[in-house]
């Protein structure tokens, strides 16, 4: 996401993720899955803009400030994470 649309939804976190734009990732079905699931324990219900299942498409998107996506570090430990 851009920096307005960090600013706007960051704090405070997570609860200011509630109803934010949110661009999900397609192609890593374990990804997309743990984020959901990270969603449904913090009770919160992002507004879903897309699924991409290209990562560079999600960040063109991103940069565009269409929404926000899960840091790329997260996403690639989150199939270690409950």
């Amino acid at each position: 996401g851009t920096p307005a649309l960090v600013r706007r939804y960051g704090r405070p976190f997570p609860q200011a993720l509630h109803q934010a734009p949110f661009l999900m990732p397609a192609d890593q079905a374990m990804v997309a899955a743990s984020l959901r699931r990270w969603f449904e324990a913090h009770a919160l219900t992002p507004d879903i803009r897309g699924e991409f299942a290209d990562s560079a498409l999600l960040k063109v998107f991103g940069s565009a400030g269409v929404g926000l996506s899960a840091p790329s570090r997260w996403a690639a430990t989150s199939g270690r994470r409950s």
